[in-house]
């Protein structure tokens, strides 16, 4: 598929809402996103889906930043 796949995790619905929204609306029909709530989410959706982009909450509960880049990296 032509479809450009992206994953957004962040734990605020309401700015990922926006993030699409404004972002993306255009492109509706070309753009396939994902939302993960939760990093555990994320990491589940990553082993499943092969995206490219991720955007990743500065606040992440349940892992390090660092350690959920080395992980997507891969």
């Amino acid at each position: 598929s032509n479809t450009f796949k992206i994953l957004i995790c962040d734990s605020q619905p309401l700015y990922v809402k926006g993030l699409i929204s404004c972002c993306w609306s255009k492109f509706s029909n070309e753009v396939s996103i994902d939302v993960a709530g939760s990093a555990t989410s994320a990491l589940s959706l990553l082993n499943k889906n092969n995206y490219k982009m991720v955007f990743i909450d500065i606040v992440l509960e349940e892992y390090d930043k660092i350690d959920m880049l080395k992980y997507i990296k891969l």
